[in-house]
């Protein structure tokens, strides 16, 4: 409960991403901030529960922390993976990794012999073989920390997001994929969107699960004392290129939309 004397100071747990964004620069200047005021357990009146939020920051310095109230307790970690998921607490997602410290994403399985015989990999990427492949966010963590950790260094920013969006990816949700059932409604949870940020440009890319095309928002050419928020629309019909070859070469046609 938040009490009178600290409800000047106290955000809802919805509130905390932008109150963070809107005033620090840098990791180190956010967690000096929050640990400076309360997160209340205010419940989001759509959803109808206190939202269990867990925040990572990120800074153009190439420090990421996670943040978490873990029993009504701040709780503040160094996080040198880069990855968070949204359940259990990170600490938890740590002590998982461990089950994994003998693998390489990178490294194909040898052969090996039994017996008399000599036991080849059916294909390439056999080292991938171990990475669990459900959706479970403890799951989608391990790949997370296995595909970015495999992944090639690369020349330039364009590079690096377009890499972000590849190993994101397979971290996405279906729709269909998990289902529960409220009475005689049965839900569908999926990944609405997909985003990538270029702290350097401060340039913010999205895809949503109704368009794939990347699009981007260059947040140094927004009014940055704009007295009201910026809304852009993110939901859209699937952009498609029609192909359409005129006297041997091939031309962009028209763009439709898939519904």
């Amino acid at each position: 409960m938040v009490d009178g004397e600290d409800a000047s100071r106290t955000l809802a747990p919805m509130d905390v991403p932008i109150w963070l964004l809107t005033r620090f620069a840098s990791v180190e200047a956010a967690v000096e901030g929050i640990r400076n005021v309360r997160v209340g357990a205010s419940v989001f009146e759509p959803w109808g529960v206190v939202p269990p939020l867990h925040y990572v920051l990120h800074d153009s310095d190439g420090r990421c922390v996670v943040i978490e109230f873990i029993d009504h307790e701040l709780m503040i970690h160094d996080n040198p993976l880069g990855v968070i998921t949204n359940a259990p607490e990170f600490e938890w997602h740590l002590m998982s990794l461990r089950n994994y410290v003998a693998r390489s994403a990178t490294t194909d399985v040898p052969k090996v012999a039994l017996g008399g015989e000599r036991l080849f990999p059916t294909a390439a990427s056999s080292g991938t073989l171990w990475l669990p492949g459900d959706f479970t966010p403890s799951s989608r963590f391990v790949r997370a920390v296995a595909l970015s950790q495999a992944a090639p260094p690369v020349d330039t920013p364009e590079e690096a997001v377009q890499q972000a969006f590849h190993i994101l990816g397979h971290c996405e949700i279906p729709r269909g994929a998990l289902r529960s059932r409220h009475g005689d409604r049965i839900d569908c949870d999926y990944t609405q969107y997909t985003s990538a940020v270029d702290t350097a440009s401060r340039r913010f890319y999205f895809h949503t699960y109704g368009n794939r095309r990347v699009r981007m928002v260059d947040l140094m050419k927004m009014r940055l004392d704009a007295p009201m928020l910026s809304i852009f629309p993110m939901d859209s019909h699937e952009d498609v290129q029609e192909l359409i070859a005129r006297d041997g070469s091939a031309d962009v046609a028209t763009r439709s939309g898939w519904r």
